[in-house]
C-alpha cells in the first residue's frame, strides 16, 4: 500500500519514535523516578526544546510508551492466533507470542513493576480507558479461540470467557515472578510449563 504520510509527516513520526527509544533506555537505567527529560533529550540527541515539541512531560513520554507496549502485545497475540485454524495451535502460539513479548521487552516491565505503585496513582483516565479497552478486545480474541476450541470438544464445557480469563490470569502470574525476581532465565522455558497445566485443567 502507498505511503500516504507527507515527508514532513514521516519525519515527525520517526522523531518521536527516538525520542521513545532514547527514554526507554534511561528509564531502565535509573527507573522512572531518578530519570530526567535532560537524560533524555541527550540521549536522543535532541534539545530540550526540541523534546518537549513532541511531549510536554517525563510523564507523558512514559505514558506514551506503556500505550505503545500494550498496543503492540495486542497486535502480537492476535497475530500469534489468527496464524493457524486449530484453536489449540492457537493457544500454544498465543502462550508463547505472549512471553516472548515481555522477555523481549523485560526492562520496561521491570520498571513498571518496581514503580508501579506510585505510577499507577497518576495515569489520568483516558489512559485507564484505554487500557480497559485493549484489554477487553485482547481478551475477546483469546476467549474467540477458547470457544473454538470447546465447540470441538477439544476442552471442556467451560464457559470461553472464564477459560480466556484464567490463561490470561496464569501467564500475568508467571510473567509477573519472572519479572519480580530479576528475570535472569528464560521466560520462554516456561511456555510448556503454563501450556501443560492450562491444558491438564481444562482438556477433557
Amino acid at each position: 500500500m502507498k505511503n500516504t504520510l507527507s515527508r514532513r509527516e514521516r519525519v515527525k513520526l520517526a522523531n518521536r519514535k527516538a525520542i521513545l527509544s532514547a527514554a526507554e533506555e534511561v528509564f531502565a537505567q535509573k527507573g522512572f523516578y531518578a530519570a530526567t527529560t535532560d537524560e533524555i533529550a541527550e540521549r536522543a540527541e535532541f534539545s530540550k526544546g526540541a523534546l518537549y515539541t513532541y511531549f510536554r512531560s517525563k510523564e507523558e513520554i512514559f505514558l506514551s510508551l506503556m500505550r505503545e507496549k500494550v498496543g503492540s502485545l495486542e497486535k502480537k497475540i492476535k497475530e500469534s492466533i489468527k496464524v493457524t485454524l486449530n484453536p489449540i495451535e492457537g493457544i500454544e502460539n498465543l502462550i508463547k507470542a505472549h512471553l516472548e513479548f515481555f522477555e523481549e521487552n523485560k526492562e520496561f516491565f521491570q520498571i513498571m513493576a518496581s514503580e508501579r505503585g506510585r505510577f499507577e496513582m497518576g495515569i489520568k483516565n483516558r489512559l485507564r480507558r484505554e487500557l480497559m479497552r485493549r484489554f477487553q478486545s485482547y481478551l475477546k480474541e483469546v476467549e474467540g479461540v477458547m470457544k473454538a476450541a470447546v465447540d470441538n470438544k477439544e476442552l471442556k464445557a467451560i464457559d470461553p470467557n472464564h477459560l480466556a480469563i484464567a490463561l490470561i490470569g496464569m501467564i500475568h502470574s508467571f510473567t509477573a515472578q519472572w519479572i519480580l525476581t530479576g528475570g535472569e532465565s528464560s521466560l520462554m522455558e516456561l511456555s510448556p510449563v503454563i501450556t501443560m497445566l492450562f491444558f491438564g485443567g481444562a482438556k477433557g
